[in-house]
């Protein structure tokens, strides 16, 4: 842990701003260093170190690291890029960073919703640890709260559920001491933050040795095993429906419906998949456009359809595009064969584009998604990256391609020719087609395969139960004889069975005889009964021999259970032993909880006594505070004695004008022979009595100052507060000598 002041602080203070707007980012950090260090008047590509002496906090060091605008960038080629950018980010903060903060301008953040969620799943919770968020805003608009701000957008309460709820409120455009006090509130909630870290355990940063990005080889490998498991299934369903593409009727032309969200390259795709240049690639479709052509072996109707509004828009899909999407699917009536819904394969896929791709799929019909197939554009910008192991990153990518029945395809829209890709989509479409027309089909089977796993999990029942037999009866040998006895039945039964079939062939071989001699015709039926008796037969001796292999294996598990008997006895001492261990702390427990108690009454008897104590010294300052007065009262009467006698002279009778004029003339007679010799000793006696004067309120404030703090204070900060008390009395009473001292001066 770094060496702190002594009002708690980090005397050096290291921080990382985050974000996609990297002008906010600037400000942000102008900000907090208070002076204009980064340049605001482009944006780098490079993360920027700046490090200033802020006087204005406590004088701490502070270093803020900048990044640039692509720092948090999903590669689809590179997934380990993030994690690189982050590595080398705290390299520039060694030994690394107190706090993140994530930069969130506030204003409207319809379309930019994935410049948030982006990040939540490209980091992990190390990161999320150390964050802060950081609202920001250059002006003051009116009625804008930023409360509201977050109650409006579902990503940002995301993002602050992950780093604790911290967030504050920066305003760029405040310079001065209003900006220091934001700056302020900003380095308080990072010494909480990191006082909160430290007290789990942390150092308070993040270290090298950390990993920040949610991309490690655990992960990878992880992601590797779950994209090659969805491939497999992927194909074993095509290898099944393919089966039967061949027994299906033909479709006399296929109906393709595209829909999607703007710029992911619609149009383009449909002129790939027509080998024609008939839709306007490149422009904003306005009307859904029907066109048709024949490829290869298929006749096509390609709908293309204007695109809703995703990223990048700041407004709801307007309601003419909604109706043009549904007009689309109307030309392709009945019903598309296929909707295909593009999306880009090189850019990040967050819960917003899955509720917008689910709302504007309603608009289609509920058969949507039994015929939809999502069909990732620009596929050439994978690389070497599968495109399931692109959907396995992302979470929401993962329910729309398992919602759409694990139906994707790939295009490479820089192959404007087609061939091979084209021809694979079609078959998957052709593939989807008949899996729709013969789901009753298909539900047969799946009856089918239900009805096999539950006869294999009725079979692993009976072993259980076997198994339990023989290791509760293990050890009683007549037991085990009579098992033997129940398998020899089981042989017999098998042999008789054996003889059952020789029977039945003879009479296999006399119905044949029999049928030959009556019917010719069924020729052909008899001898496919005699197949299927042969086929029988097969699958008794088979299920003989599975038998016999059942019992080989029960006689071997039997010898294993002894071990595990006494591991089981085992276990049971260790926990005998264990719960004695759990009572002795029981015990322990209550006699802690007792200490304290007492130690508790102890502190409450010691409090008592301070107060007694507090009231005493209350009653012994009051008492010094009405000797202060009265020695006052008796100086300035004195004082104002000396001054005011002449002109009270003139007022009283003549009698004491006489009296005053003698002792007046006797006193100016003594005045002006020791004038020389005594004019030094009465100024330093006015001295020596102002200094007493004012050491006497300063002593008497600060013990005054000391009583009331260590009264109003709590119990735990009762030193701080008499402390503070003595200090604000001590003051008190300074001024107060100050000011008697300037009247006599002045009078």
């Amino acid at each position: 842990m770094e060496q702190r002041g002594r009002t708690s602080h980090l005397q050096e203070l290291r921080l990382v701003l985050l974000g996609h707007d990297w002008l906010e980012k600037t400000l942000t950090g102008n900000a907090i260093l208070g002076q204009q260090m980064f340049d605001i008047s482009r944006d780098v590509k490079t993360c920027v170190r700046r490090q200033n002496q802020c006087v204005h906090r406590h004088g701490r060091k502070v270093t803020v690291v900048n990044t640039h605008e692509r720092f948090l960038h999903y590669s689809v080629g590179d997934p380990g890029l993030v994690g690189r950018n982050m590595a080398s980010c705290m390299e520039m903060c060694q030994p690394g960073p107190h706090a993140f903060l994530v930069v969130v301008p506030v204003g409207r953040h319809r379309g930019r919703e994935w410049t948030v969620e982006g990040p939540q799943e490209l980091l992990n919770h190390t990161l999320w640890r150390h964050t802060i968020v950081i609202f920001t805003r250059c002006e003051r608009p009116k009625g804008v709260c930023v409360e509201d701000f977050i109650v409006q957008c579902e990503s940002i309460q995301a993002v602050l559920k992950r780093c604790g709820n911290r967030y504050l409120l920066l305003d760029t455009s405040m310079r001065g001491t209003e900006g220091f006090t934001q700056v302020s509130h900003l380095y308080e909630k990072v010494d909480d933050m990191v006082a909160s870290n430290v007290s789990g355990g942390g150092a308070g940063y993040v270290m090298r040795s950390e990993e920040v990005a949610i991309v490690t080889e655990s992960n990878r490998k992880a992601v590797r095993e779950a994209a090659t498991m969805r491939r497999m299934n992927m194909q074993k369903t095509r290898d099944a429906l393919g089966s039967l593409v061949g027994e299906a009727r033909p479709v006399s032309q296929l109906r393709i419906l595209i829909v999607g969200p703007k710029q992911v390259g619609k149009s383009l795709v449909g002129d790939i998949i027509l080998s024609e240049n008939v839709f306007a690639a490149g422009l904003p479709t306005s009307l859904s456009t029907e066109k048709q052509a024949d490829v290869s072996r298929w006749c096509l109707m390609v709908v293309d359809t204007p695109g809703w509004h995703g990223r990048y828009c700041t407004d709801d899909t307007p309601q003419e595009v909604q109706k043009q999407i549904t007009h689309g699917a109307s030309l392709c009536a009945p019903f598309p064969h296929a909707v295909l819904l593009v999306i880009r394969s090189d850019e990040t896929f967050t819960e917003t584009d899955r509720l917008n791709a689910e709302k504007h799929l309603s608009l289609i019909g509920h058969w949507a998604w039994a015929r939809t197939m999502v069909l990732f554009s620009w596929g050439d910008r994978l690389g070497e990256t599968p495109i399931e192991e692109h959907i396995q990153r992302w979470a929401a990518l993962q329910w729309l391609v398992d919602k759409c029945g694990n139906r994707y395809h790939v295009f490479n829209n820089s192959d404007h020719a087609g061939g091979t890709q084209v021809e694979e989509l079609l078959e998957k479409i052709e593939e989807s087609e008949v899996g729709n027309d013969g789901e009753h089909l298909l539900r047969t089977i799946i009856t089918q395969q239900e009805s096999s796993r539950e006869a294999e999990k009725s079979c692993r029942k009976m072993q259980r139960q076997i198994r339990k037999a023989r290791m509760e009866n293990d050890l009683q040998r007549e037991a085990m004889e009579e098992k033997e006895k129940v398998v020899q039945d089981g042989i017999r039964s098998l042999t008789e069975k054996e003889e059952q079939i020789a029977a039945l062939r003879q009479e296999i071989e006399r119905g044949k005889e029999f049928i030959k001699e009556k019917v010719k015709e069924d020729d052909e039926k008899l001898m496919g009964r005699r197949f299927e008796f042969e086929r029988e037969n097969e699958n008794l001796k088979r299920a003989m021999v599975e038998k016999n292999r059942t019992i080989e294996h029960l006689r071997d598990r039997c010898a294993q259970q002894e071990g595990l008997i006494m591991e089981k006895e085992k276990l049971e001492r260790e926990t005998e032993a264990f719960s004695q261990r759990c009572e002795e702390k029981c015990q322990e427990v209550n006699q802690m909880k007792l200490h304290q108690r007492n130690e508790a009454e102890e502190l409450r008897d010691a409090m008592e006594h301070l107060q007694r104590e507090n009231k005493d010294a209350m009653r012994m300052l009051k008492t010094t505070l009405v000797g202060i007065q009265s020695h006052c009262q008796q100086r300035q009467t004195t004082q104002s004695g000396d001054e005011v006698q002449p002109a009270g002279v003139e007022a009283t009778s003549d009698s004491s004008a006489v009296k005053e004029q003698k002792r007046t003339s006797a006193v100016s007679n003594r005045e002006e022979s020791d004038t020389k010799s005594e004019e030094p000793q009465l100024l330093q006696a006015e001295a020596l009595q102002a200094d007493w004067t004012l050491w006497w309120f300063s002593t008497g404030g600060a013990v005054l100052g000391a009583a009331l703090g260590a009264v109003a204070g709590p119990a735990r900060g009762a030193v701080r507060s008499a402390a503070s008390g003595a200090v604000a009395g001590a003051l008190l009473g300074s001024l107060m000598g100050r000011r008697m001292e300037a009247e006599v001066s002045r009078r």
